[in-house]
């Protein structure tokens, strides 16, 4: 086939069309009641789904009739999915328990999703930012600066060439960017680890 050939197309929509992200949305809009007959608080970004609920991690029976709550959403969700023709991505579906680093946790549970079992995680990427169980924002902090070296080594490699206007381009669309990126969640963390940044 020629590669300026148009073809007829019967589903689907073509990636990068103007239409594209409202279709999906329209596509998927009944996700949400599945998620709300489940009584699961939920965010949607694009193709990304996340759940929230919050319970006792003290109280063993509330933490069991949770994880199957959770678990016979995810059951219906996926059931759901191959009706319309979606695939969720097990590998990269995420559970991370938030407590607080001044009540110490038991074992939490995994929970099963199908087939696979999910382990929690200490830590979750969302939007960019990585939160971990007890919301130091420690990691995020580290991933950052580990970030902002990288990229401030690489601009001072090549310094000498540019211009002062174009270094600072250089500096805010790389490091001060991320610095920036989120940073009211970062209210609150002790100064020792801010100091870092």
């Amino acid at each position: 086939m020629e590669k300026n050939q148009s073809r007829e197309l019967k589903c689907g929509v073509p990636q990068g069309s103007v239409l594209g992200p409202i279709q999906y949305l329209l596509y998927i809009a009944p996700l949400a009641d599945i998620l709300r007959y489940h009584e699961m608080q939920f965010h949607l970004y694009a193709d990304d789904t996340q759940l929230y609920i919050s319970f006792s991690t003290n109280n063993a029976v509330e933490l069991t009739n949770t994880v199957g709550k959770i678990e016979e959403c995810l059951s219906d969700h996926d059931k759901w999915n191959s009706l319309i023709k979606l695939k969720m991505n097990k590998d990269k579906t995420e559970l991370l328990y938030l407590y607080s680093k001044h009540n110490p946790q038991l074992s939490l549970p995994p929970i099963r999703f199908g087939q696979d079992i999910i382990q929690p995680s200490q830590f979750a990427r969302n939007i960019g930012v990585i939160f971990d169980s007890t919301m130091t924002m420690l990691s995020h902090i580290s991933s950052i600066c580990k970030s902002a070296s990288y990229h401030l080594r690489n601009i001072s490699r090549i310094r000498k060439f540019l211009s002062t206007k174009t270094t600072e381009i250089l500096v805010h669309a790389f490091v001060s960017s991320k610095l920036h990126h989120c940073n009211s969640l970062l209210y609150n963390v002790p100064k020792c680890a801010l100091k870092k940044l």
